[in-house]
């Protein structure tokens, strides 16, 4: 495969998880971050990454009305899909030397 490939490969990893588990986020700035940070570890020729990811929350979906628990596995979406709370955009560079 190639950077572009690797790059990918590893956003999605850093973004999902495993597949069984996930992984947690406390926000989705800090993980988009971490994987601007990784990708230009992996490949030291990458001088910057720029995500924009729209601003949608999910909250744990209230099950008691059907008798059932939700022990924070089913979410819902707030809002329609044309109803983001705008942007999320993050632009991570390396430092220039000046030398």
């Amino acid at each position: 495969a190639g950077p572009a490939e690797e790059i990918l490969t590893l956003m999605l990893e850093k973004f999902a998880g495993p597949a069984e588990t996930g992984v947690y986020s406390k926000s989705v700035q800090e993980t988009v971050y971490q994987m601007g940070v990784d990708a230009m570890q992996v490949h030291p020729d990458v001088d910057a990454v720029f995500f924009r990811l729209p601003n949608v929350h999910h909250y744990v979906y209230n099950l008691d009305k059907f008798g059932m628990k939700n022990p924070n596995v089913v979410f819902q979406k707030a809002g329609i899909p044309n109803n983001a709370s705008g942007l999320i955009e993050l632009r991570l560079t390396r430092k220039v030397s000046k030398l």
